[in-house]
């Protein structure tokens, strides 16, 4: 794909909607930039009372590191309330969803298995 560094910095990224129908992302890297398993990094963001409705990603595991904020994550019918530093691990295949209790802002990192 590439042999030079990628540097890009938040600001300059323009906020997209999610293909979950709720929130915003700015990504910081696609799968087609890359030859690693990485699908994408992101940034994503909710506002308070959004919800991204429960989905797996059949061969994704998928990284999520709050920043900011605070939410529910709901993995395999449990759910994890979470805030600013926390990390959790969806393994590929695992039924999840996010609910936002207050604005709440996080680095999604996706890998491919």
């Amino acid at each position: 794909m590439t042999s030079k560094p990628i540097i890009r910095h938040l600001d300059n990224i323009t906020a997209i909607p999610t293909s979950h129908q709720a929130g915003t992302k700015r990504q910081l890297l696609q799968n087609s930039e890359t030859d690693s398993a990485i699908t994408q990094i992101a940034v994503a963001t909710l506002r308070a009372g959004e919800k991204v409705e429960a989905h797996a990603h059949p061969s994704m595991d998928e990284h999520f590191i709050i920043q900011e904020g605070n939410a529910i994550l709901t993995i395999g019918g449990n759910d994890i309330p979470c805030g600013k530093g926390v990390y959790i691990l969806v393994p590929a295949g695992t039924p999840h969803a996010v609910t936002a209790i207050e604005n709440v802002e996080f680095i999604t990192i996706g890998v491919a298995i």
